[in-house]
């Protein structure tokens, strides 16, 4: 049997997938157990890292998250971090750096 806090990270993990591409954005979450954490789902060019626990650790959580958006080749890095008190998932937390964006927002207004 699965360990509780496995269950519930999946089940997060799963929630932010079908957001996603209910969106029509192409997500895919990817399989535990591999030897390198290339993060919990893709995005073409964007690694996510999802968190659903009660208390932040952001600067290793944004660490993790940068190594793993460099070691897939990835341009962006987020976090989506569990919001305590919804299941909405239009209602969960991102969390990226100012540099990202930045970018972000200037390809969108060109």
């Amino acid at each position: 049997m699965a360990h509780p806090n496995k269950i519930k990270g999946n089940g997060f993990e799963r929630l932010v997938r079908d957001f996603l591409a209910a969106g029509g954005i192409p997500a895919d979450r990817i399989p535990a157990g591999a030897t390198i954490d290339r993060g919990d789902i893709w995005v073409p060019g964007n690694t996510i890292q999802c968190k659903n626990v009660r208390l932040l650790a952001l600067p290793s959580w944004w660490k993790d998250t940068l190594d793993q958006t460099a070691a897939n080749n990835h341009r962006f890095g987020w976090i989506v971090h569990k919001r305590h008190g919804t299941t909405d998932p239009a209602k969960q937390w991102v969390t990226t750096d100012l540099t990202q964006l930045r970018a972000v927002l200037s390809e969108l207004i060109k």
